[in-house]
């Protein structure tokens, strides 16, 4: 047992240098390594841990429900690994990618230093290899399909004054906003003629799937293209007695292009109201001499 446990250890460290000196090559050759130095370290951190607390008891597990298989101990030993990585998703969800990438790292060196592969044949070897991307395959390709379903997207309907050029500010969570409406599976948010709206709905969060749309007092819709669209930050005011959060975007019908769209423009970020005076306009605020006093929604 003694001897085992201290194969696992090395199988640990082993598995740990190689996976980080790959992940380190391909941030080299994608970025720059000196970018992503602290990157680096810190899933180096994370991945010998999780050899350490996850990838050892996973490994002694296996040797004991498989040591008395010959044949097909590897195939066996092979489907425990990639399980208990895929396992981890719902832990860590699509980050099992990785512990799926060191299962088979950690399963291939102690196989290695077992000697156990020394013992099989080549057409035992080539099976086995092929088992083993066919698992793996299977594990990633269900991994990225439970990524894609529990993923969250934003479904929100945005209705701006026709000819709007600018930054826009929308108030979540404002109890006197009215009910918003819903075309489809998208929630209507209506934007006034100063730059902002408010809506008692909390901020969207996921992958941004939001629409927009230029409207004229007839009720006509112009869809605006995505490349007119910069979004922007978020954040929150808040108090003793209050709290207010707010999310931007930047619309233009003149500057539209993957430039726009990426980093928005300085000049219409100057020309929005302030969080401070769209709760004035709300009644949400009150003056305190200079200064405008938040209130509580």
């Amino acid at each position: 047992m003694g001897d085992n446990l201290f194969r696992k250890i090395n199988v640990a460290f082993y598995t740990t240098i190689l996976f980080v000196g790959i992940y380190a090559l391909l941030i080299l050759i994608l970025s720059g390594f000196t970018s992503e130095l602290f990157t680096i370290l810190i899933v180096s951190f994370f991945v010998l841990t999780g050899n350490f607390m996850y990838a050892i008891p996973v490994s002694i597990l296996s040797d004991k429900l498989t040591k008395k298989f010959t044949k097909y101990r590897f195939a066996f030993s092979t489907l425990l690994h990639i399980f208990f990585a895929f396992l981890t998703y719902f832990i860590i969800g699509g980050l099992s990618i990785y512990a799926i990438a060191c299962a088979v790292l950690f399963l291939l060196t102690d196989e290695w230093l077992s000697k156990n592969s020394e013992r099989l044949g080549k057409k035992d070897l080539i099976l086995n290899g092929m088992f083993l991307i066919l698992v793996v395959t299977f594990a990633m390709y269900f991994t990225f399909k439970l990524v894609d379903i529990s993923e969250k997207e934003t479904h929100d309907y945005y209705l701006i004054p026709k000819g709007y050029e600018g930054e826009i500010t929308i108030l979540h969570n404002i109890k006197h906003a009215p009910e918003p409406q819903k075309i489809d599976d998208y929630k209507v948010i209506n934007v006034n003629e100063q730059g902002y709206g408010i809506t008692s709905l909390p901020e969207s969060e996921g992958i941004i799937e939001n629409k927009y749309y230029y409207i004229d007092e007839l009720g006509n819709k112009v869809k605006i293209n995505d490349n007119c669209v910069h979004t922007g930050v978020s954040g929150s005011i808040s108090g003793d007695d209050y709290e207010y959060s707010y999310s931007t975007f930047t619309i233009t019908a003149t500057s539209c292009g993957e430039a726009f769209m990426l980093n928005g423009s300085h000049y219409f970020r100057n020309n929005s109201l302030d969080i401070e005076e769209i709760l004035l306009r709300e009644g949400l605020a009150e003056l305190d001499g200079y200064y405008i006093r938040p209130k509580p929604n």
